[in-house]
């Protein structure tokens, strides 16, 4: 997220937040209360009809835009045989990002293969990768 400083939904997200802060719920705290404050302060509930000029200069991009692999097929980043596959979701025109969903896959080994995330890896964290 990027907001100007002093952007009232950021005001709002402090706000709600602090009225309705969940521990247990991470999700309470984040993709929902996001949600759920862009749609009444912008009146709109379809988030993909949210765009500049409707919502106070808020533009909602699609989720492949940042998770072209979607959680439940995170496996894939790390398995050869679906690295083409992968590589060519993520340099999609709407993907911006590679999520490889860390809680899933952070103890998954990926140097010295060929899968997609070593490959992404290579190009560009190189000094990260190469440094042992």
């Amino acid at each position: 997220m990027r907001f100007q400083a002093g952007h009232p939904i950021l005001e709002e997200f402090v706000r709600e937040l602090s009225s309705s802060f969940d521990g247990s719920d991470w999700g309470a705290n984040g993709p929902k209360l996001v949600t759920r404050v862009l749609q009444q302060f912008c009146r709109i509930e379809d988030l993909g009809k949210m765009n500049p000029e409707n919502c106070l200069g808020i533009n909602v991009f699609p989720p492949e835009a940042f998770y072209p692999v979607p959680w439940r097929q995170w496996k894939s980043y790390f398995n050869e045989n679906d690295s083409e596959k992968v590589l060519d979701q993520l340099f999609k025109e709407n993907s911006y990002i590679a999520h490889v969903w860390g809680k899933h896959s952070s103890s998954s080994p990926f140097k010295g293969t060929n899968n997609a995330y070593s490959l992404l890896a290579q190009k560009h964290c190189p000094l990260t990768y190469f440094e042992n």
